[in-house]
């Protein structure tokens, strides 16, 4: 077998070094020469490094600088543009700039903002940059003369490095403020320079009023420009005014205004009090907006839509006065005209709040004559969305960060948080007494406004009551509200965690719609990602092996069915097409030809088929793999040879011809699992991913690698090939997934929003949008050309991951996907109820244990987090684990010290009394995934995905032994009481070991059965063994035999554990269900009696009253009484 030589990496062409963000197109252009040559000297021949362009809002600062930096981009290395204008977080602009400037090389970034800024000023010395960041104003506190806001201190710690340090690059800010320090900066340094922009010059400003139509009163312009202090955004305002109230006669607007211009709010102020309610109503909706919007968004927006004609008529008329501008994209506002509307909402909401409403402002001019008493239905607060829940995520956000976090900071310094939360809850009543039992008799968004309010200020929502009003624009994605009262209510708009079951695809139709594939309650079934409605369901058959891979022509779908076979559906009604008959184990992967012709399907001995999907029969049996093959993929319509290339676990890859069924070669890959494949377009080129970390581009005319692509630095497990060819996806272990050029290997994006490993990947048909399922159970979509997330969507699936029992045995913890601990009274093990849940995670946690003292618990999550709990209290304390994803714990028999296990291959042991980390054991070449403690405490055994099972002197850390008999991953390794080891692999094998002579006592084969987890009974007779095909064994330990069989869970079985007094056996599952057994019941042959009580984690919306709730389709209310909702008219 012919082995691939190494290759060097291949070498990077230049990336695109510019980058101009939000900078505006500079079209039209009037005057400012001198203010533009003085620019370009300080920025080019001076190579000054600071540079700050100041003046009030509606000077032309940001037009400005961007005409001149575009003019002198081509004397920088790279130009990297960006807008402060939503108060994006410093860590936000820094990541973007360094994955920027390091042609999207980085993986990881460092986790202080210190060492991150070390990171940009060593690429600010390399290449001669261009930073510019526009309306800085908006991170510099108001009120408070150049002070950054709270959180924002890094900007000031950058502006400070920038001017003093030694570098080659620039910094242009501009800004209505000087950000304080910047004038000290100025007086010391040479290097730092400070515009101050006045008003365009008589001939300019002319000019301008011309372009707008002011021709006759031309001779009048200079009192014009004189008037207005030449703010080129006043005079476009003024001229529109003129040329309507004034019939465009300037010296009777000249004589008529007594304005005195010193802020361009001075003039806005004058132009909102000229507005009727409509045109008020469309500006504040297009601030709180952020960005540009079509016609019927703003119609949707409206509590009181007027006709469409009055609605177009309006936006003309805020078009003509320049206070609106319309793109491709739909209508917009001028950032000045942005920040004003925004302070004038935060500051209406917060006079009512203050003043427990009403406001009564927003009447319309037939509403203004109604002399009856001010409604809360026509406050401010009812009238707009505070923030919307289906933004896309970065739009939310800024949202939040200038709307509602400027509200509640005004708030609660004028009230405190206590008072304020009182108020917002005696308005809740109010509400519902104005809306009378009806929702629909008082629309708006004043019910969702104090939901979404209460959760920003940290307000456990469980128990509140919303009935009978309109709960708009509610955020719920993630939340738990248990007890809520949403009887009778108008929830529209509002966004709700989703529950899909065991995801096991994300699929784009043509349309752009994201669906979710998978399995739940034994059902093949397909939802839409954004709504959480159901589309699709089937029965899948077999519930041990089951999958659904869609067909490409999004009709039919192929699903695991019993016996090794393979269903052929039509989605549309369900009926059986085909059933595929050729495997004899275990199924593990499928994948469809682009066209849709062909199927492959292989398994876990080696085997792969070949169908022909249109008249359901095998075509060819490929027989050449002797481990399972775990990735194929087929080469594109059009390629030169019809071809299908396979993977398997031991790093083999082998190309077959289709037309003749041949092996035309077969080589070693990888040193470890090939996990994903992919052809690229043209089918000259197949990519594949592995367990080792690298990315391969190989050949297919002679077998030959031409690129390693090195970035991962955990298993590649996932893999997708946009449409139009031209970028390649990868992800898996990591916590990001990289996005390279399809050609060249050449590194283009680092998405890393979601800080979790990936699942699941997907690009859309237009290439311009890519998908990906995390193991928080989130599903992310990002912009491709610009690396922004533009959404994400909360899943609900709490699969159980590891369960313990307390050394009494009257309590047991337990913890999986959803970041808590639950802490279950099991004094009756026939009845257990949950007695704490422990909180702090924000990511799915992969192990929990109890320590012998009975006071301590410690967890660990997929971030890395690791935390100490303290049962009689609650509260945790963090361990400074820095181990990527923590995979196991366990304590040792004295309680006093704790081993995690991680994602880097490291082991880590910590003294529990005072936090510190006592040993680093070094040995595992890959993740490791289980850690035992020998009885004694002497020993440590541990195992992960080398294969290996390793052996420590836990006194000096030192490894004794390396036991490398396993030929996949080694899942689970366990202490017998007197010392033995016993491990469970993917190779389908039990080994049981001499740990301290570290040899191999017998190895017991299981075929067809994969065990993932393991517990030995305190007597040292018995083994119990969780599997993947959903049963647990009890085993005899002396002679390996099977006593019986546990079933009942539907899913995985990750871990089982025996009480200390061997009575009883707890296992938890990816069902999301733990069961308690009777290990003597059992051994006796009762069955399914053995099983004395399954139970479930409440879910995030347990006992939530949604009974007559309207807004929501009734898929969504199935999706809400599925996480715990009841409908009692059902």
């Amino acid at each position: 077998m012919r082995r691939a030589p190494p290759l060097p990496p291949p070498p990077h062409p230049p990336a695109p070094r510019q980058d101009w963000g939000e900078a505006p197109a500079t079209t039209t252009f009037y005057g400012r020469q001198n203010e533009q040559d003085r620019l370009r000297r300080w920025l080019g021949e001076d190579r000054h490094r600071l540079v700050a362009v100041l003046g009030m809002g509606g000077m032309g600062k940001t037009t400005l600088v961007a005409r001149v930096a575009r003019a002198i981009a081509g004397h920088f290395d790279f130009v990297f543009w960006r807008s402060l204008l939503n108060a994006p977080p410093m860590s936000d602009i820094l990541r973007q700039a360094l994955q920027f400037l390091s042609h999207q090389q980085l993986t990881q970034l460092p986790e202080s903002i210190s060492e991150q800024m070390n990171m940009l000023f060593e690429r600010l010395r390399q290449h001669r940059c261009l930073l510019v960041l526009d309306n800085t104003e908006s991170i510099l506190e108001a009120g408070q003369a150049g002070q950054y806001r709270s959180g924002y201190e890094g900007y000031g710690q950058l502006v400070e490095r920038m001017a003093q340090s030694e570098h080659q690059s620039c910094l242009v800010l501009t800004s209505r403020e000087r950000p304080r320090g910047v004038g000290r900066l100025e007086e010391d340094l040479t290097t730092v320079r400070v515009l101050a922009l006045g008003g365009l010059a008589v001939e300019a400003g002319r000019a301008l009023l011309q372009a707008r139509g002011l021709e006759e009163g031309a001779h009048l312009a200079a009192d014009v420009v004189a008037r207005y202090s030449g703010n080129p955004l006043a005079l476009k305002l003024v001229a529109r005014t003129i040329d309507e109230l004034f019939d465009g006669d300037v010296a009777a607007f000249l004589s008529d205004e007594a304005l005195i211009f010193d802020d361009i709010r001075s003039v806005l102020d004058q132009q909102f009090a000229r507005l009727n309610p409509l045109e008020r109503d469309l500006l504040v909706w297009l601030a709180i907006e952020r960005e540009a919007v079509s016609l019927q968004r703003l119609i949707e927006n409206l509590v009181r839509p007027p006709s469409r004609r009055d609605l177009l008529e309006t936006l003309r008329s805020l078009q003509r006065r320049s206070l609106l501008e319309r793109s491709e994209m739909g209508f917009t506002l001028q950032n000045v005209v942005t920040e004003y509307l925004t302070d004038h909402l935060v500051d209406r909401v917060c006079q009512e709040i203050e003043r427990e409403l009403p406001a009564g402002s927003t009447k319309t001019t037939a509403q203004k004559h109604d002399n009856s008493a001010p409604r809360i239905a026509d406050s401010t607060f009812n009238c707009y969305a505070l923030f919307k829940a289906q933004a896309k995520e970065y739009i939310r956000q800024s949202q939040v960060r200038l709307i509602v976090q400027p509200l509640t900071d005004l708030l609660v310094a004028k009230m405190g948080e206590t008072v304020l939360v009182n108020t917002l809850k005696r308005i809740l009543k109010a509400v519902q007494a104005e809306a009378n039992g009806a929702a629909l008799d008082m629309p708006g968004y004043a019910g969702g406004n104090i939901l979404n309010l209460l959760l920003h200020l940290g307000v456990d929502l469980a128990g509140h009551d919303f009935s009978n009003i309109c709960v708009w624009q509610a955020y719920l994605r993630g939340v738990h509200a248990p007890e809520v009262n949403f009887a009778g209510a108008d929830l529209a708009g509002s966004a709700f965690t989703h529950r899909y079951g065991f995801i096991q695809g994300l699929h784009f139709r043509p349309d752009g719609e994201l669906l979710v594939i998978g399995i739940g309650d034994h059902t093949a079934r397909v939802w839409s990602a954004a709504t959480g409605e159901e589309i699709f369901a089937f029965p899948s058959g077999d519930t041990v092996h089951n999958f659904i891979c869609l067909h490409p022509d999004n009709h039919t779908a192929a699903l695991g069915a019993a016996n090794h076979a393979v269903a052929i559906v039509d989605l549309a009604d369900g009926r059986l097409l085909h059933m595929l008959y050729g495997h004899q184990s275990p199924i593990w992967r499928l994948v469809f030809s682009a066209d849709g012709k062909w199927a492959a399907s292989s398994d876990t001995v080696g085997d792969v088929c070949l169908w022909d999907t249109e008249r359901g029969v095998l075509t060819h049996h490929f027989r050449s793999h002797t481990a399972p093959v775990t990735a194929l993929a087929f080469s594109p319509p059009g390629a030169a040879n019809a071809f299908l290339v396979t993977g398997a676990v031991d790093g083999e890859v082998c190309l077959w011809d289709l037309a003749n069924g041949g092996l035309v070669r077969k080589f070693q890959a990888h040193r470890e699992e090939v996990a994903v494949l992919q052809f690229t377009l043209d089918g000259a080129t197949f990519v594949t991913g592995s367990h080792d970390h690298t990315v391969c581009l190989w050949r297919v005319a002679d077998g030959e690698r031409t690129a390693v692509l090195h970035h991962h630095h955990q298993p590649v497990r996932l893999m997708a090939i946009a449409p139009n060819g031209h970028l390649l996806a990868t992800g898996g272990g990591d916590t990001f997934i990289a996005l390279w050029d399809g050609q060249t290997g050449q590194m283009r994006h680092i998405l890393a929003d979601q800080a979790a490993p990936c699942l699941q990947l997907a690009f859309s048909h237009d290439s311009q949008q890519i998908a990906a399922l995390d193991t928080n159970e989130m599903i992310h979509i990002w912009d491709v050309a610009s690396g922004r997330r533009l959404d994400c969507y909360a899943i609900y699936h709490n699969g159980v991951q590891a369960v313990a029992f307390s050394a009494d045995g009257q309590r047991i913890a337990s913890a999986g996907r959803d970041p808590t601990v639950y802490i279950w009274d099991v004094s009756n093990p026939a009845a257990p109820r949950v007695g704490a849940q422990l909180s702090g995670h924000a990511h799915r946690i992969n192990s929990a244990v109890l320590n012998a003292d009975g006071k301590t618990a410690a967890s660990g999550d997929q971030s890395g987090e690791l935390r100490l709990w303290n049962l009689h209290t609650g509260a945790s304390r963090k361990l400074p684990a820095q181990q990527g994803s923590i995979m196991a714990l366990a304590f040792d028999p004295t309680g006093r010290t704790l081993a995690s296990a991680g994602a880097d291959g490291t082991i880590q042991l910590w003294d529990i009394a005072t936090g510190q980390l006592r040993r680093l054991l070094r040995g595992h070449t890959n993740v490791v995934m289980a850690c035992e403690f020998s009885p004694d405490g002497r020993w440590l055994a541990s195992s992960g995905v080398d294969p290996a099972v390793h052996i420590w002197e836990v006194e000096n850390g030192s490894l004794l032994h390396t036991m490398r008999r396993h030929t996949n991953t080694v899942q689970d390794v366990c202490f017998l009481p007197d010392g033995r080891v016993i491990s469970c692999s993917y190779d389908q094998t039990l080994r049981l070991w001499d740990a301290e002579r570290g040899e191999l006592l017998t190895t017991w084969s299981s075929p067809d059965t994969t065990y993932l987890s393991l517990a030995a009974h305190p007597n040292g007779l018995l083994l119990a063994a969780g599997s993947f095909q959903r049963f647990i064994h009890l085993i005899e330990l002396a002679t390996g035999r099977l006593l019986c069989e546990l079933t009942g869970h539907s899913r995985t079985v990750e871990s089982v554990t025996f009480r200390p007094d061997g009575r009883f056996l707890v296992s938890a599952s990816h069902d999301e269900t733990i069961r308690l057994w009777d290990v003597e019941a059992a051994l006796a042959g009762a069955g399914e009696a053995a099983c004395l009580a399954v139970t479930t984690a409440p879910g995030p919306y347990d006992g939530m009253n949604i009974t007559g709730v309207t807004g929501i389709s009734a898929a969504q209310k199935a999706a809400l009484i599925a996480l715990g909702a009841v409908d009692d008219s059902a």
